[in-house]
């Protein structure tokens, strides 16, 4: 039985909460039945942040909810702007005006007993960074799980500006963070990408200690016979996911103006269905007679069930759409963007309709809609597809990475000509 520290920005809990808690409630939960689980909670934001760390104490050694300093704006910019001449600060999009408050505070932590690993989130690179600068003990592992690349999500955005000036200032950005990204690499024993392509972005194919461990799929969804019955009425085309994320409000106002409205005029019945929490004003909007926008459920599948085609126009950003596989993982045919599927290995192509011009996705939904046969192929071949994402596989894989002897680094993953360099 090992003890691992783990630093967090919010407690892993409930299970669907957002994109985080998907990812580290099943992690958290597995690790702490085998092993001492000490938690840091750093700054979770949420309105009912208390309640979720008294229900992750349910299962963790302990829940440390450490409330970071909460400054007026201008000592936040002072201190923010600081800290950028500093060579081991992170670029000014990742500076916490409050990370040497977290490092401190995981320090603390680290004295009163000898863990053998410790696990930060990707959102504390740079109280990581002051962490391994002062405070780490020599035989503590250390590994940062950055799940999704901050730099791919920022080159992302400049690509999507076109050739403006805060394009080429976004294009600059990513290219810091991806110098940031590797710096902290070097500094760990391991770093986690949720996805191949999140990985390489930044790091290339030839760095030892960055590993790819993808998400699975909470064990909660309708049974396959159930995932087969069709829809009853109207025919829905529908989309799915945590609704104040900027990508996904970019993604559904698309479909609703670009896609649906046009195909709309042509088949009148048409209906649309936008699956997900904390719905923005702008979404809220779209509310009509048609147009359904559930907001918070207390279970996503039966609204999953009762559409028939689901549309994922994304534009911007990265890492693992959980929300393709929830769709396929209920038989339901799938349309979506190369930007949503790239974190998918190659095999998706074949279980998922590719489009990503307007025109593309409209022909796609007809396509469907006019072949019910082909609708349904899809739908079946995507359900057998997302098999492999299963968490009683993939846990086991994160429990060994963390557990491992460390291994030798590359001293030194940037170019010589830059300032950030390895250990």
């Amino acid at each position: 039985m090992a003890r691992i520290l783990m630093a967090l920005s919010e407690a892993p809990y409930p299970d669907r909460s957002n994109g985080q808690t998907i990812r580290w409630n099943p992690i958290v939960r597995n690790l702490a039945g085998r092993h001492v689980v000490d938690l840091v909670i750093a700054n979770d934001q949420r309105h009912d942040a208390r309640e979720c760390a008294a229900a992750t104490r349910q299962f963790c050694n302990s829940v440390t909810e450490a409330d970071m300093p909460d400054r007026n704006l201008l000592v936040r910019r002072m201190l923010t702007l600081g800290a950028v001449a500093s060579r081991k600060r992170a670029p000014y999009r990742m500076i916490k005006h409050w990370s040497r408050d977290l490092a401190a505070c995981i320090a603390r932590q680290a004295q009163r007993h000898d863990y053998d690993c410790m696990l930060w989130c990707g959102n504390f690179s740079d109280a990581l960074s002051l962490f391994l600068s002062s405070s780490r003990k020599r035989n503590q592992r250390t590994i940062i799980d950055w799940i999704d690349s901050p730099s791919l999500h920022m080159s992302h955005v400049a690509i999507n500006r076109g050739s403006n000036a805060q394009a080429l200032l976004d294009r600059a950005n990513a290219a810091l963070l991806a110098r940031w990204e590797r710096y902290v690499n070097a500094r760990c024993d391991a770093a986690v990408y949720i996805t191949e392509r999140d990985a390489l972005h930044a790091n290339g194919a030839s760095t030892s200690n960055v590993h790819v461990i993808p998400n699975g799929l909470l064990d909660d969804g309708p049974p396959e016979a159930e995932a087969r019955r069709r829809s009853q009425g109207a025919l829905t085309i529908g989309f799915l996911g945590n609704m104040g994320y900027q990508p996904n409000i970019d993604a559904a106002l698309r479909l609703h103006s670009d896609i649906y409205l046009p195909l709309k005029e042509e088949y009148r019945t048409l209906k649309l269905k936008i699956i997900g929490r904390a719905p923005t004003e702008a979404i809220q909007r779209l509310r009509s007679p048609d147009v359904q926008v559930t907001g918070p459920v207390a279970s996503i599948w039966p609204h999953i069930s009762s559409t028939d085609i689901f549309v994922f126009p994304m534009r911007i950003g990265g890492g693992m759409q959980n929300k393709l596989l929830e769709a396929m993982r209920a038989t339901r045919p799938v349309i979506a963007s190369t930007i949503c599927v790239a974190g998918l290995d190659s095999e998706a192509r074949d279980v998922v309709a590719i489009a990503d011009s307007d025109d593309e996705f409209r022909s796609a939904v007809r396509h469907l809609i006019n072949d019910p046969g082909a609708s349904e192929a899809l739908g079946r071949s995507g359900r057998e597809y997302v098999r492999r994402y299963d968490w009683s596989e993939i846990v086991p894989r994160y429990e060994r990475l963390l557990l491992s002897s460390p291994t030798q680094k590359k001293a030194v993953l940037c170019d010589d000509n830059q300032t950030l360099v390895g250990p």
